[in-house]
Formats: C-alpha cells, sequence, structure tokens
C-alpha cells in the first residue's frame, strides 16, 4: 500500500483491498487479506508515518470498506464464521468498538457513504456449485454440499470429485462424492 504513491506504507503476504483516504487525509484504512484469492480478513488504518492499526477482524470474510462522516468510523461488510454472510458493520477508531449496522436477511455489501450518512450498499445472492452432466441422456446431478462448493478435481477413474467447501469450517472443507451423488466423505480442512 503507497500513499502518497511510491511511499510504501504497508506490505502484506496476501494482498491488500478497498484502500480509503480518510476525509482528513491524514490516514487510509484498508482491508488486509493474509492469503491471495481469500476474502477473510482484518480492517486496518495506517498514518502516514506507516504506523498500522488493526481496528477489526479477523472476519471470515470482509468487503466494502467507507468512511463515516467526520471520519470517526468505518463502515464495512464482515461475515463471521458462525453466519458466513457479509453485513455491514462499523467500527469505531477510537476504542475499536465494533457494531453490526444492520441485519440484512441476505448479504448487504457497503461501498460508499455520502456525506450525509446515506449508505451505498449492493445486495448479493450468490451460489458455488459442482454439477456432473452424465451420459446417455441421464439428467444433470448436482454434487455440492452446502452453497459454497469450488476447486473441483475429477478422479482419474472419472467415477469421484474432490472440492472445497467455504461453509463446511473455520479453514474450509476438503470432500469427495462419488458421481452417483452417494453422500460426502470429509478429507480435512
Amino acid at each position: 500500500l503507497e500513499y502518497p504513491p511510491g511511499k510504501v506504507l504497508y506490505q502484506t503476504s496476501g494482498y491488500v483491498s478497498e484502500p480509503r483516504v480518510s476525509p482528513d487525509g491524514s490516514r487510509v484504512a484498508f482491508l488486509d487479506h493474509p492469503w491471495w484469492i481469500d476474502d477473510r480478513g482484518w480492517v486496518k488504518v495506517v498514518d502516514r508515518a506507516g504506523r498500522v492499526e488493526t481496528l477489526a477482524g479477523e472476519y471470515w470474510a470482509v468487503e466494502g470498506l467507507a468512511w463515516a462522516p467526520g471520519g470517526q468510523r468505518l463502515l464495512f461488510s464482515g461475515a463471521a464464521e458462525n453466519n458466513p454472510q457479509l453485513q455491514p458493520r462499523s467500527v469505531a477508531l477510537a476504542g475499536g468498538t465494533v457494531r453490526t449496522e444492520v441485519a440484512a436477511p441476505g448479504e448487504l455489501l457497503v461501498v460508499d457513504v455520502a456525506a450525509d450518512g446515506r449508505w451505498l450498499a449492493i445486495a448479493e445472492e450468490g451460489f458455488y456449485g459442482v454439477a456432473v452432466r452424465r451420459p446417455n441422456g441421464q439428467p444433470d446431478l448436482d454434487l455440492s454440499w452446502l452453497d459454497l462448493s469450488w476447486s473441483v478435481s475429477l478422479s482419474p477413474d472419472g467415477e469421484t470429485v474432490a472440492f472445497s467447501n467455504g461453509h463446511g469450517g473455520a479453514n474450509y472443507t476438503v470432500v469427495t462424492r462419488r458421481l452417483d451423488g452417494s453422500s460426502i466423505s470429509t478429507l480435512g480442512e
């Protein structure tokens, strides 16, 4: 993370997202994701001298970030392990108190906040699944487990798939399932 361009304020092993300069220009808020292509992470702020403060996290997923009017709170969308949907939250710069802003029925991603406090937000609904097209005109078969299955590999004999599931545990779960739709077998995190 550079601010101004050319002055490195923060580096991570994964990636930084959603950098937002404070209203007074003295700090940059950002989301720190320590693993590449994983939105798990923390809400952090860094000043121009490179002093970093972690304000909130670790969240199972964290996306969207905006300064609240006055620059004393940050709004973001975070998902906890016990509720894996992104929900609008805010954190105070002083004291780090996190509160849930809205208990939405689905995922609600905070994008920006207007000077008068109105939000720009996106309601998201998504499903990641695993399906197989079977031969001889048989109907397709959904092999998904829960609602966040990805990274599919087919066994050499073509009878079993292995895939990851994002809702299978704190560090995700790898499972196998035969192409006949039988029960999953859990391999581990």
